[in-house]
């Protein structure tokens, strides 16, 4: 009788698992290779966020982007360090978006103040809250902002010390909004001691806050003094004869006046040393000749 012939299976074996992982190195190499010579995956596009005052082409030839280069090569830490450098932009975040493409999101700076060189008052420049220069104003555009004049020469690109910029917020937050339509500018030394000039009438004249320690109490004592003098009855010419108001000292206000006064007037105190007096321990000192040029 004929025997049913059976079905014969062969399966190889293996010794050890080297030949099943050179298959997976090999069918991943052949994959990288198909992967890599793709042009579905090269960097083609960058979208951009958060642009206000940038232009989007300018800046992405600030950022060199290597077009072509395939998008798992693509360094972003270069790309935004290189936006790192440009000067309006504070903050940029960079990813990529696959298969071939770039998403950058930005934060531009703010332009907080107008500031200008004690050694060139004609000429303002833009500033953040950083200290950043940003821009050259035009002429006129100061207005719009809190102006400081500082010892430092200013240099687009460059940085002031930030503390100064936001002592000068400060100090013109803590002024109320009629008085603060009133000065023209502040100035803050090397030392960091701040004034600003007040102009009520035509003429103008410096406060001295000194350092920046209970800027409100002195603030108050300046508006007491103020208020006296006002009420005197002769305010405008008196406020045109002072020359500056010290009130670094707060216990002792002190009140310059302007020399070359003309010989008719009267030789008492004037109304506003007596009101300095009145707000603290001043004293009526004599100011230096050109006062004013102070500034």
């Amino acid at each position: 009788m004929k025997q049913k012939s059976e079905l014969f299976k062969f399966r190889p074996v293996f010794h050890g698992s080297i030949p099943r992982k050179i298959f997976i190195i090999l069918i991943f190499a052949i994959s990288q290779i198909v992967f890599f010579s793709s042009d579905s995956f090269r960097l083609t596009e960058i979208e951009i966020k958060g642009l206000d005052r940038l232009e989007g082409n300018e800046l992405v030839e600030q950022c060199y982007p290597p077009w072509g280069k395939h998008i798992w090569l693509v360094d972003v830490r270069k790309i935004r360090d290189r936006l790192a450098t440009v000067p309006w932009i504070k903050d940029s975040r960079v990813k990529k978006v696959y298969p071939d493409k770039l998403a950058l999101s930005v934060t531009e700076r703010d332009l907080a103040i107008a500031m200008a060189s004690s050694d060139n008052k004609d000429e303002w420049y833009g500033a953040d809250a950083d200290g950043c220069i940003l821009i050259k104003l035009q002429k006129g555009k100061e207005k719009s902002y809190t102006r400081l004049v500082v010892d430092e020469p200013m240099i687009l690109n460059t940085e002031i010390d930030k503390k100064k910029i936001k002592l000068a917020l400060e100090t013109n937050e803590m002024i109320g909004e009629k008085d603060r339509k009133l000065i023209t500018h502040y100035k803050i030394d090397r030392m960091g001691s701040i004034s600003f000039f007040y102009a009520p009438s035509p003429a103008y004249f410096e406060v001295k806050l000194g350092k920046p320690d209970d800027i409100k109490g002195k603030l108050d004592i300046f508006e007491a003094i103020m208020t006296q003098i006002k009420a005197a009855g002769t305010a405008r010419n008196q406020l045109n004869d002072i020359a500056y108001v010290d009130l670094r000292k707060s216990n002792r206000p002190a009140i310059g006046m302007k020399t070359g006064k003309p010989a008719s007037e009267p030789a008492k105190r004037s109304d506003a040393a007596q009101a300095a007096d009145a707000s603290g321990d001043g004293r009526e000192e004599p100011a230096a000749s050109g006062g004013e040029d102070s500034q």
